[in-house]
């Protein structure tokens, strides 16, 4: 994940490549929220 400028690496999230669908993340509630916090920078 980048953060906003000067645009820099806040996190590097690992999804296995057997998970990577669409559906799959949409199940992903503590995923979304992780996501989130980052983005807020909490």
């Amino acid at each position: 994940m980048f953060s906003a400028r000067p645009a820099h690496v806040i996190a590097e999230i690992q999804v296995p490549e057997k998970r990577r669908s669409r559906e799959w993340l949409l199940q992903q509630s503590e995923l979304k929220q992780t996501i989130y916090q980052l983005l807020a920078g909490e």
